[in-house]
């Protein structure tokens, strides 16, 4: 017996109960499927292949999932239990991005409103406070998956920073390097002052801008810049070979007068200059222009190379006078309004059109800069750096193998259109570059050389040494010089101390080695204690002996000696930073010999630590003294390799601080989370299974939105091919943005945007999903309001409703599943449903999703609820025309002889009328009521991939004991 419905469907009570009944179930993994157990009249196209597989779009672990996540989850979900119905073994894996750059923006905007900077925090302080923060929100946002309705097995969740996957992007990143892919140089690249990173030429948005023009002479000539602040940066000049104003110029040196004074130029011929700017001559800014940086690349043996006069915050720096410190914007104004005061502002075009770079994040305009980058080469083909290359998946380049496999078929997109977009973007392709300036992030596994500089990619750390400045003392808070001074630490050094050593704790430090004197000795003491290390003392590590300026403020007595900071000696009774280095180096080498294979932590003084520094980086003794001071506390991590640079034999190496563009890893998204899966182990020992990448490997279909085909889908297409030689997924399926009834897009700023999850809780999530379907064609941009969604609520009750009415004349008739029925209008009925589901079938199979969900929706409503149960509910009553005969009086209106008048449907099928008739019109109200149930039970499983929570419902008020999830389609 069935159970009874409530008058009125009530999704919050069921959407939380119907998900724990399918977690319960444990059928989200492919290896717990069931075999089929219900059948029904109408027989499923059979599914010829074995398998089905999605990998989930990672969403970004930095906030809740908006709207179009919602229809991404949606489409996918439909594809995944549509072929789970199908008795496909299937699989939809879940996980979540780290997103680099974009959750430290996030991040930076959680650190504004606290108050903080993120430019002043320790870096694994720093990425352990963004790791709590991306954990947080990634359990938040698989409840909301959840909430969603997705079907995904939770057992196989990745993240973008789980070990394994870590270790497969550093095996790609290693490979990729051995095989002449990948290259670290110095580019002018696209510098955000703000976020202080590189940006790809993807993150670049271009925005048109009017500017002034300033016309400035250069001595005899004249040129024109928008930039008059990189003067100071200014190498040479340039004229195109073919203008022949300036012929005679050519090869010359011109001397021109400047803001800081007169200055040389060279002339060179370049064919990059268009001679229709401005004058026709440009200046040659190597350092802050990247069209200037490839000129001086081409004429290296003439002109000087990048001089920088903007630092990574956007201020002026070096070499620029009075203007140094100012911003960009400031400085303009400034160095315009000096060199008009001069006489070599000739003029100045105030309407200048132009496209600016400005960052994708932030909208500020970005800097460039010249700064060593790794990059991967799109366009070469691999030079292995070994004779071996037999482990190479391709000889052609990355850029040709993507072309190549969309142009022969082997990945198909959906809409077909998006395939010249695709092709036209992989034409005009540029290296990538793959390193962020920030701390969160996969670190780019590149060890340098201590020696010599050469790098190491992905090799095995065998131990990790550091040098550490002791905490603050009150003399360091006065400013008082404080040498050979036993000063012991303050109440700040003692929790100075204890930061460090909560950070050291992560390494396993095994040896502290300190410098006897109370405020190191002390900082060694606490980190001994938190880490458990030995502890052990070395003379030879105590600070220079500043003589006479012992104890002296520092400003009294660089008023007295002047510079307090020499190599040798030279005042009275002090120890120059010569005699320092001698002994702390010597103490250094003694200790790397006898604990190489340690983690070691040396506990020094800042003139100790600057001179060790200088030793381990090679630095001359001017760099020495232009570093900034040695902050109390700050720690120095270098790391000993565990085989040799093969250049110089030094085995000390210091990592690249950079960590890869968040793209990089995401573009070995399939591949990587399959290869780590290896799926459950089979129950039946003799039973060998497959690893999920066997299985499930090339993936069937990647489901994204159309705005990420060039950063995310082109390089997984890449890397999946050089990692396996074979294509990451067959089809790409592409939405588009969501926009509200006006179709505007959707933005805080407007107020038109939608929650998700908020109008899921009003209505239900089946509406949501319902109204992200419908009307949603491959490609095109979705359309959504709240009305939509309200309509497809009132959708929902309708079912339940056409529910309500079928479970009721289900436990009235005692139903027993009859022969086919003979009935004319059952076997119409069934023919139609049938082809109904050919219909929807063939649509889900071609990617139609709204027009499967369209048609669903109108069978539903205006076929089986208006027509045919309208139909159905004489016979359900028993009063069958086709029996109608026995229930009317013969003759002209008379009664039969010995007829009785009481011989209504209720007496017949009472047993109060004997013979035949009664039970004709029982078989037939059975035979009306299986195929009324039959329609039902399959439009159910038809409306199931779009609706799965009220249809679920349904289903076990229907079927008491089956699950609707797993039926057969």
């Amino acid at each position: 017996m069935p159970e009874s419905l409530e008058s009125r469907y009530d999704h919050k009570a069921t959407e939380e109960k119907i998900y724990r009944l399918w977690e319960k179930s444990g059928y989200f993994n492919p290896d717990n499927l069931p075999f089929v157990r219900h059948t029904s009249s109408v027989k499923s196209h059979d599914a010829k292949a074995k398998s089905f597989c999605i990998i989930m779009p990672p969403p970004n672990a930095n906030g809740a999932l908006h709207i179009g996540h919602a229809v991404g989850v949606t489409l996918q979900d439909i594809m995944v239990r549509f072929n789970r119905m199908r008795g496909k073994k299937t699989l939809w894996l879940p996980g979540a991005d780290h997103a680099g750059f974009e959750t430290q923006v996030v991040f930076d905007k959680k650190l504004d409103k606290e108050g903080r900077n993120r430019f002043v925090m320790d870096r694994e302080e720093l990425w352990k406070e963004i790791w709590d923060f991306t954990q947080k929100n990634k359990e938040i946002m698989y409840g909301q998956l959840k909430k969603l309705g997705a079907s995904c097995d939770w057992s196989r969740e990745k993240f973008t920073l789980d070990p394994d996957i870590v270790k497969t992007v550093y095996d790609t990143f290693e490979k990729l390097y051995e095989d002449g892919l990948v290259y670290r140089d110095l580019r002018v690249i696209n510098w955000c002052p703000k976020h202080r990173t590189a940006l790809s030429d993807l993150e670049v948005k271009y925005v048109e801008r009017e500017d002034p023009l300033y016309y400035i002479k250069y001595g005899p000539l004249t040129l024109a810049t928008v930039r008059p602040e990189t003067k100071f940066g200014d190498t040479a000049l340039a004229v195109n070979p073919k203008d022949k104003r300036y012929t005679r110029y050519v090869g010359k040196e011109i001397e021109a007068k400047g803001v800081l004074g007169t200055l040389k130029f060279k002339v060179v011929a370049d064919e990059a200059v268009d001679p229709k700017f401005g004058t026709g001559v440009v200046k040659v800014t190597p350092a802050h222009d990247p069209a200037d940086f490839e000129i001086w690349q081409r004429h290296k043996n003439e002109i000087p190379g990048p001089k920088i006069v903007i630092d990574e915050s956007g201020r002026l720096t070096g070499d620029v006078g009075e203007f140094k410190g100012l911003k960009v914007a400031e400085a303009r104004e400034k160095v315009a309004a000096k060199m008009k005061e001069i006489g070599i502002l000739e003029k100045i075009d105030e309407h200048y059109t132009h496209q600016v770079a400005t960052c994708y994040k932030c909208g500020n305009i970005l800097e460039p800069l010249p700064k060593p980058q790794w990059f991967i080469r799109m366009t070469a083909k691999p030079q292995p750096k070994t004779s071996n290359i037999q482990h190479l998946t391709s000889n052609k380049s990355l850029r040709d193998m993507a072309v190549e496999a969309v142009r022969k078929g082997k990945i198909k997109f959906i809409p077909k259109r998006i395939e010249k977009v695709y092709f036209h973007w992989l034409k005009n392709i540029r290296d990538w570059n793959i390193s962020r300036q920030i701390v969160w992030g996969i670190r780019i596994p590149a060890y340098f050389c201590l020696g010599c500089g050469e790098p190491k990619i992905n090799p095995e750390v065998k131990a990790r040494w550091f040098l550490v400045r002791h905490g603050e003392t009150d003399w360091n808070k006065e400013g008082r010089l404080i040498g050979n001074s036993d000063i012991p630490l303050n109440d700040m050094g003692r929790s100075q101390a204890r930061a460090t050593a909560k950070k050291l704790k992560l390494h396993n430090i095994d040896l502290i080695i300190s410098s006897p004197l109370a405020r190191c000795r002390e900082t060694a003491e606490i980190i001994r204690d938190v880490t458990g290390a030995e502890l052990i003392f070395e003379d030879r590590l105590i600070e220079r002996n500043h003589g006479k300026t012992e104890g002296m403020l520092r400003k009294d007595a660089e008023k007295e000696f002047g510079n307090l900071y020499t190599y040798e000696p030279r005042i009275p009774g002090s120890e120059g930073y010569r005699d320092v280095e001698l002994r702390a180096w010597e103490a250094f080498t003694h200790h790397k010999n006898d604990h190489h294979h340690k983690n070691v932590v040396f506990v020094t003084h800042g003139g100790v630590v600057r001179t060790l520094l200088k030793k381990l980086r090679n630095w001359e003794v001017e760099r020495m003294f232009q570093n900034p001071s040695v902050k109390n506390s700050e720690v120095f991590e270098f790391d000993v390799l565990k085989k040799q640079c093969t250049k110089c034999g030094g085995d000390l190496f210091e990592q690249d601080p950079d960590v890869f563009d968040t793209w990089f890893s995401s573009a070995q998204w399939p591949f990587a989370t399959l290869m780590i899966s290896r799926g459950s182990k089979s129950k039946i020992k003799s039973q060998k299974l497959k690893s999920d990448f066997e299985e499930f490997y090339p993936t069937d279909v990647m489901e994204t939105g159309y705005d990420i085909l060039f950063f995310w889908v082109a390089r997984m297409v890449m890397m999946g091919l050089y990692r396996t030689g074979k294509i990451p997924f067959k089809t790409v399926y592409l939405n588009g943005l969501v926009r509200d009834k006006d179709r505007e897009k959707m933005s805080k700023s407007k107020g038109n945007v939608i929650d998700p999850l908020g109008v899921a809780e009003i209505y239900g999530t089946d509406a949501v999903r319902m109204a992200l379907v419908v009307g949603n064609a491959p490609g095109n941009d979705i359309v959504i309001s709240e009305d939509k969604i309200r309509g497809y609520r009132n959708f929902a009750t309708k079912l339940w409703n056409i529910a309500r009415f079928v479970v009721s004349h289900k436990s009235a008739t005692s139903y027993q599943q009859p022969a086919a029925s003979k009935n004319k209008e059952d076997r119409e009925n069934l023919a139609e449903l049938k082809k109904i589901k050919a219909k929807i079938t063939r649509h889900v199979e071609r990617f139609e999703f709204h027009l499967a969900a369209e048609t669903i929706y109108h069978y539903i409503w205006h076929t089986f609820a208006d027509k045919i149960i309208e139909r159905y509910k004489p016979r359900l009553r028993g009063e069958s025309f086709a029996f109608g005969a026995a229930m009317r009086p013969s003759g002209h209106g008379a009664p039969r002889s010995g007829a009785s008048e009481g011989a209504s449907p209720a007496r017949l099928l009472a047993g109060q009328s004997s013979g035949s008739q009664g039970q004709k019109i029982l078989t037939d109200r059975a035979a009306a009521y299986h195929t009324l149930e039959t329609i039902f039970a399959e439009s159910l499983k038809m409306l199931h991939p779009f609706m799965p929570f009220v249809t679920e419902e349904i289903f076990q008020k229907l079927f008491p004991g089956e699950l609707l999830v797993t039926e057969k389609w």
